[in-house]
């Protein structure tokens, strides 16, 4: 089942949960509207409401492949099918 982030607002890519202007340059990485990224699996972490966790299968930036994405600029598709970027329906592929 593939997974894919698409990227659906200019965002900035995080290695923190953290507004982006609060971290340093190693920490942040500029992905463009449009741009659609494979992952291994993505979930919600319960403490954190404005981003969600992503692992990338393929790419990776700076040479890290964990990154923190805000949820309003991105949207998780499973095949064909849009995920809820919702607590209740946490989704974790790796479990």
């Amino acid at each position: 089942m593939a997974l894919k982030l698409k990227i659906v607002e200019d965002t900035v890519l995080k290695q923190k949960p953290l507004e982006s202007d609060k971290l340093s340059t190693k920490d942040k990485q500029s992905i463009k509207q449009g741009t659609e990224l494979e992952l291994e699996t993505w979930k919600l972490l319960p403490q954190e409401k404005f981003h969600i966790q992503v692992v990338f299968a393929e790419d990776n930036f700076q040479d890290k492949n964990i990154w923190y994405a805000f949820n309003d600029h991105v949207e998780v598709w499973q095949e064909n099918e849009k995920l809820k970027l919702e607590p209740l329906l946490l989704k974790d592929v790796s479990s």
